[in-house]
């Protein structure tokens, strides 16, 4: 796999969640990504990861937004699964964001075609 190119920065850390900065983030125009794990408990043996990307966006007179583009990565993997299907998944996911139908897909809010 390729090397991330984006250089993250600490945050905040909070027990099982942890938040980094983008390049270009600031107080006024947040860009932050942050990852919270939910370990498997004793009651099931599904571990869970989400991935959330917060970036503010300004409006065409260069105004701060309110709302925020985001984007949640939610992956669930049992403990017990075989991996090659966690390396499978993986793939579909790096190949679905990585399209030209998906971004088509973002661009247009349409739904893939």
């Amino acid at each position: 796999m390729a090397a991330m190119t984006t250089v993250l920065t600490d945050y905040s850390s909070n027990g099982n969640s942890q938040t980094w900065s983008l390049p270009g983030h600031s107080n006024k125009q947040l860009q932050l990504v942050t990852q919270q794990r939910k370990p498997a408990g004793d009651n099931g043996s599904v571990h869970q990861d989400t991935f959330r990307v917060k970036i503010a966006t300004v409006d065409a007179s260069g105004n701060v937004l309110p709302a925020l583009f985001a984007c949640d990565i939610n992956l669930r993997q049992p403990l017990d699964g075989a991996q090659v299907d966690k390396d499978l998944m993986l793939a579909f996911i790096r190949d679905l964001v990585a399209s030209d139908e998906f971004a088509a897909a973002w661009n247009a809010s349409t739904p893939i075609s």
